[in-house]
């Protein structure tokens, strides 16, 4: 799937409303990064920067625990603001294209980088803001990630395998600790599934329109495939990655 980052703005700023309410695994994603990150990790923090904050899941726990003198958070949707805690300098845009203008002693996102377009050019332009023995927390999806809407529909992200995302990583920084992780929703009703993804923004990787044939067609194959004794199932696939920047040659 080609990455529309004009969809998945539009996308994102529709749900801000409900984000905070509907995006609860994505809450459990930032918490777990936040607990890992922190066995790494000396107190204060000079600087942070967030890359794809959001409504602020990561942020109020880099803000709380971390004491950072400086933190700078960016997301691709300008009015994620409003929720940004107070003190903390705001980059909107694209994190692909803005030139962040200072260095970092933590460069940290959770549930962002999926939406990249060039992952290997992108780790190599942040590692240059980076400072001497600063550490990157990331946190991202891997190949199982909504699986059941991929195999119906046949679009979706492109997901790295956890073992590609490791070779990737460590061909720019050393690597601390790679884990993934499974975590499985269950909802009464396709139409449940398809609210959730909207509220909580990330239905910009499924077609735009549809008609009543794709809907119909849709919720019969969830029905029929993916049902349980619990429900309908909706797979999330975390994957945390805690890394270092190299020692200088």
């Amino acid at each position: 799937m080609l990455i529309d980052k004009q969809r998945i703005k539009s996308a994102f700023t529709k749900a801000i409303p409900t984000y905070e309410h509907e995006a609860y695994i994505q809450q459990q994603i930032a918490k777990k990064l936040y607990k890992s990150l922190s066995a790494y990790i000396k107190r204060p923090v000079s600087s942070i920067l967030e890359i794809g904050c959001g409504t602020g899941f990561l942020t109020r726990f880099l803000c709380t625990h971390f004491y950072p003198e400086i933190i700078t958070a960016n997301d691709l949707c300008p009015e994620v603001i409003s929720h940004i805690p107070d003190g903390i300098k705001f980059i909107p845009g694209d994190m692909e294209s803005i030139v962040f203008p200072e260095k970092y002693d933590l460069i940290t996102g959770s549930s962002s980088i999926q939406w990249l377009t060039d992952l290997p050019l992108f780790l190599k332009k942040i590692d240059q803001n980076l400072a001497e023995k600063g550490l990157l927390a990331i946190s991202t999806f891997g190949e199982k990630n909504f699986m059941e809407i991929r195999e119906i529909t046949g679009t979706g992200l492109s997901y790295y395998k956890k073992s590609d995302l490791e070779q990737i990583f460590s061909s720019t920084f050393h690597i601390i600790e790679i884990k993934e992780d499974i975590k499985t929703l269950y909802f009464s009703s396709p139409k449940d599934i398809l609210l959730h993804m909207k509220q909580s923004g990330i239905n910009g990787i499924v077609a735009n329109r549809w008609t009543k044939a794709d809907l119909m067609n849709f919720t019969n194959q969830y029905s029929k495939l993916f049902n349980s004794n619990n429900g309908l199932s909706l797979t999330y696939h975390p994957i945390y990655i805690i890394a270092q920047k190299r020692k200088n040659k």
